[in-house]
Parts: structure tokens; sequence; C-alpha cells
């Protein structure tokens, strides 16, 4: 479904979408003549779970949980394994642009609040709330 999802969001940029190899997912290409490789992946949870009616989750309530616990774990998990297959290392997308597009699915609902999870992964740090002067 994410596959069909980031297909249609694609198209309805008015990008040409092509798939004329079986990896990376998707071939893209603008009106100019831009081009560029996307891989779309999914972030799992460890146990599968019923996604259509389970419950929205709430992210943790420790700012180190909600910024490097579980969703950081996962998202690592699968970036890390997209990566070592080495798609940007392919003849036909060696030296043009590669973007993995990444949507979370490992907690019901966790797409909602994971975002800071997935920038402290990248970046390794993460934001805190401080006070000055009383505010």
């Amino acid at each position: 479904m994410w596959e069909a999802h980031l297909l249609a969001c694609l198209r309805e940029q008015g990008v040409l979408v092509t798939q004329p190899y079986p990896s990376p997912d998707f071939h893209i290409e603008n009106r100019c003549g831009d081009e560029a490789w996307i891989e779309a992946v999914t972030a799992n949870p460890p146990i599968r779970y019923n996604q259509v009616n389970a419950p929205a989750t709430n992210p943790p309530e420790d700012a180190r949980k909600r910024f490097f616990g579980l969703a950081a774990l996962r998202f690592a998990k699968t970036l890390g394994n997209k990566l070592q297959k080495g798609y940007d290392r392919l003849p036909h997308v060696a030296d043009k642009a590669f973007a993995i597009a990444l949507a979370d699915f490992h907690a019901p609902g966790s797409m909602v609040w994971s975002r800071g999870a997935l920038m402290s992964y990248l970046c390794g740090m993460h934001a805190e709330v401080i006070e000055v002067d009383g505010r």
C-alpha cells in the first residue's frame, strides 16, 4: 500500500514515474529532464499486529525514549538494511540522485509522532525543552 500511495503522490506532482528495473522501486523524471531513483520502504514492528483495527499508541513520555527509543531503532534497522543492498551503486543509479521514502508502521499510529525519532537517528541529537527567565 505504501508503494501505491507514493506512486500516486509522485504522479500528482507531475513527474514521470517509471519502473524500468526491479530495484530501486521508482525512476522519476521532471519536465526539465532531472531524474532520481526512489526506494520505498516501511519501518515495521518487531511483532506483527492488526494495523486496521489497532488503537493508536501514544509516544513515549520520556523525551530520550521518544527520540532514541524503539522508533529510532526501527528506523536504523530499516534504513541500514536498504543501504546494505547498495541500490545507489547499481549501474543505472550511480551518479544520479537516490532517495529512500520511509513510512513508519512500527506501532499503531506511530507515523503521527515518530518524525522526531527519525531526525534524532539521522542527526544523532534531539531537541530539548529548556527554561529561560521562567519561560
